[in-house]
């Protein structure tokens, strides 16, 4: 007996057991054997728990003052040893907990009902229809459009995006996704070297795959596959997902940045054989760095040094989300009034085929991203794992109208007229959102339809 109280000692490191709560010298060889082959002690008394609440206690008229002092000691790891105040304290704690899931189930079923759902969807669709409406303003009247770019309201209105996004992140956000350390670094390989992998094949088998598609469009395709993870619409999509939006939010930081030092590397990869020597990788760095990289450090550092800057920035963040989608929606407008008479002499056949290619594009990166996901085992295979999934498929299958704009602006009529080639940029960016909210849609109602509570 005294060899087992020794070994219960050391494993516990220090704590003393009372021995006199179990009541059979089979029961405590048996628990010790287990203790003995788990890792950790603490982790050892947890998964023992139900047979320390099984055992019957021993009774005795006087405890010694040894065995009172170990069962208040001991009292956090067996619940069986707790005093009646902290029997208290976790039924009231669980009962809150019961209250959060059933207020998370209400707002599921709230969430997937069609009548309830009409606020979100009409906000979901402000964007598209901001963006639809400036395609045909510019297509239209393009004088106020050629104005505001001759006066270079393009680079400033880009400049502007990422000066609010650096404006409003927060590092605490961003340092809690670490702990998805593989799904984050899927996410970049996936964004910026698999988008550049695909768009060659793309662009090579293009013509065959597409006979009505013009060649600026086929570009344009070719250059959205090179390009990072959306900035704001995949992060509110997330958190629409209940999904994990600090992933999201880290996919976004790190694909922007890095994707200043390898986008030059996979437009020369992509478009090299096709543009001859009219790509130079070191000026679309250049220029990256001037319009993202240089802005998105602005905002960040007067986050960081300017007193009353975070809490204002948080506090207006519904106001920074509207002046971005509006630089979203600028940017387009202007260039496509540009280009305008050139937009004017494409077949309107050869426009729906580039439209249902956008569409092809961005199914076919869901499905592959989402097929890597469950292969790969991201998120592990817990409560968390769907959360986490859906944000990898959001982030990697959408791409950004910005930097899109940015690097257009950078090679100007290398890859053929900048606004035919900037349009299956812009019908992407809207196609991305009509299909992401209904795929967001169609994983609440599934959820309501479960009851899986533990994915908000």
């Amino acid at each position: 007996m005294a060899c087992w109280v020794s070994k219960e000692t050391k494993l516990l490191r220090g704590r003393e057991l009372d021995i006199l709560r179990f009541t059979s010298a089979a029961e405590r060889a048996r628990l010790c054997r287990q203790m003995h082959a788990l890792h950790s002690p603490r982790l050892a008394c947890a998964r023992l728990r139900p047979e320390f609440r099984q055992a019957a206690p021993v009774t005795s008229a006087q405890p010694s003052r040894r065995s009172s002092s170990s069962s208040r000691g001991l009292s956090h790891l067996f619940p069986s040893l707790a005093e009646p105040q902290t029997s208290q304290r976790a039924h009231s704690l669980c009962s809150q907990r019961k209250r959060r899931q059933l207020g998370t189930r209400q707002r599921a079923a709230a969430a997937a009902s069609p009548a309830a759902g009409l606020p979100s969807a009409a906000s979901s669709l402000a964007l598209p229809a901001a963006l639809v409406a400036a395609l045909l303003l510019g297509f239209l009247v393009p004088a106020p459009g050629v104005a505001a770019e001759a006066a270079g309201a393009v680079e400033w209105a880009t400049a502007l995006v990422f000066i609010l996004t650096g404006a409003s992140l927060r590092l605490q956000d961003v340092v809690a996704a670490f702990s998805a350390k593989r799904a984050a670094l899927y996410g970049t390989l996936s964004s910026l070297v698999a988008g550049a992998l695909l768009a060659r094949p793309l662009l090579a088998a293009g013509p065959g795959l597409f006979p009505a598609l013009a060649p600026p469009f086929l570009a344009g395709l070719a250059l959205l596959c090179c390009m990072p993870t959306t900035l704001s619409t995949g992060v509110i999509l997330t958190r629409a997902a209940n999904a994990n939006s600090a992933l999201t939010l880290l996919l976004v930081l790190s694909t922007n940045v890095l994707g200043v030092f390898t986008i030059p590397a996979a437009l020369a990869y992509v478009f090299g054989a096709a543009a001859g020597a009219a790509l130079e990788p070191a000026a679309i760095f250049s220029g990256l760095a001037t319009t993202i990289l240089a802005p998105l450090l602005v905002g960040a550092a007067l986050r960081a040094f300017l007193p009353g800057c975070a809490a204002f920035a948080d506090a207006q963040r519904p106001l920074s989300r509207l002046l971005q989608q509006v630089c979203l929606v600028a940017t387009p407008w202007m260039k496509i009034s540009c280009h305008a008479p050139q937009l004017a002499a494409v077949a309107p056949a050869s426009l729906a085929v580039m439209t249902a290619a956008c569409a092809a594009l961005h199914l076919f990166l869901l499905v592959i991203n989402g097929a890597a996901c469950v292969a790969l085992r991201l998120g592990g295979s817990g409560a968390d794992a769907a959360r986490t999934r859906r944000a990898v498929v959001l982030a990697t299958s959408e791409k950004t109208l910005p930097v899109s704009v940015a690097v257009l602006a950078q090679l100007g009529s290398v890859l053929g007229e900048p606004g035919l080639v900037l349009l299956p940029c812009v019908t992407f960016h809207l196609l991305q959102i009509l299909m992401d909210s209904a795929l967001v849609a169609l994983w609440l109602r599934r959820d309501a339809a479960l009851g899986d509570v533990d994915l908000a």
